[in-house]
């Protein structure tokens, strides 16, 4: 069951496991979330920023759809409640930067989905707190070199998707979970050097 209407949602919020919320003049912080939601989906608004907390009381929720905004800011602790979460989608914002801690309360995430053209750089310790992370896609953004470590945190990683960013260099030693299935295809500008690749 799905609400499309936003004025609707805010002024008279029904209780249901699934909760969409579409529009591009839906700013975050209008925005009513029914708690017992298992589903949420805010994607393609105009959000630009997540600030601390605001998902503090979906800890049911299981699956959050943010891509398609505007997002560019993200609060180290705006995803502080989503204890449940599975999976976290977006990708095709603006964000640029993965900073330190982002993602630390998010033990139970499966599957993080951060495609999409605007991010440049990991942060090392980007991402801190996602032991239980299977899958993870970064393709089609900005990335030029990958670092050693960044991953390291991600023991049960099993799919990384790299496709289509700009990368010419990865450190050795970056990729040393033996059953980790890797996807690079390179973009036609970029030159990899994948001897690191194991």
């Amino acid at each position: 069951m799905y609400i499309r209407n936003a004025a609707e949602m805010i002024t008279n919020p029904p209780p249901k496991e699934s909760t969409e919320v579409t529009g591009a003049s839906v700013k975050c912080h209008l925005i009513y979330i029914p708690a017992e939601s298992l589903q949420v989906h805010l994607r393609g608004n105009a959000i630009t920023s997540l600030s601390a907390g605001f998902f503090r009381h979906l800890t049911h929720c299981r699956r959050l759809y943010l891509q398609n905004n505007q997002i560019f800011v993200i609060d180290v602790e705006a995803f502080k409640g989503l204890e449940s979460l599975h999976a976290l989608h977006l990708g095709y914002n603006t964000l640029s930067v993965l900073q330190p801690g982002l993602f630390v309360f998010l033990s139970h995430l499966n599957a993080l989905f951060l495609e999409g053209k605007s991010i440049s750089t990991l942060e090392y310790e980007a991402f801190t707190g996602l032991g239980s992370l299977q899958a993870l896609y970064l393709n089609g953004n900005k990335l030029s070199a990958i670092q050693h470590g960044v991953f390291s945190e991600l023991k049960l990683l099993r799919e990384l998707q790299l496709s289509y960013n700009e990368i010419t260099h990865i450190e050795e030693g970056t990729f040393e979970l033996h059953t980790l299935d890797i996807c690079l295809h390179t973009s036609p500008k970029s030159s990899c050097e994948c001897n690191n690749l194991h």
